[in-house]
């Protein structure tokens, strides 16, 4: 997702109209660098999906989403939330769908709520 810095994460809907040169944005991200050719092969890796790591780093940013979702429904605002389904379906891996199941599963505070929260193991 590094091109991402300077290409922005565009909606599937905005995709259609702009072109994106993300091999370019890379290209001036890592000119110079020792790592550049490296790096360069892993986003190839990732952008073919094929991989474990390149399905988790997906998975990984579709979860992102339904966090944002979850904050605005949590908030009171539902808007998003029809989208749920769809990034679901897009999820690759086990480990994304059971992360996702409980995206849904807990409130925004129950963190602090558990034991061990604070060092004495008091609530907040």
């Amino acid at each position: 997702d590094a091109p991402e810095t300077r290409t922005t994460d565009l909606h599937h809907l905005a995709q259609r109209y702009v072109q994106v040169d993300e091999g370019g944005a890379l290209a001036d991200q890592l000119g110079g660098l020792p790592f550049a050719d490296e790096w360069t092969e892993l986003h190839r890796e990732y952008r073919r999906g094929e991989t474990l790591e390149s399905k988790l780093v997906k998975d990984a940013d579709l979860i992102e989403l339904l966090l944002a979702i979850r904050e605005r429904v949590a908030a009171g605002n539902d808007a998003g939330r029809e989208w749920t389904d769809s990034i679901l379906k897009r999820l690759k891996t086990d480990a994304g769908r059971e992360l996702a199941a409980a995206v849904w599963r807990v409130e925004a505070g129950d963190w602090m709520r558990s034991p061990g929260a604070t060092e004495s193991g008091s609530e907040c």
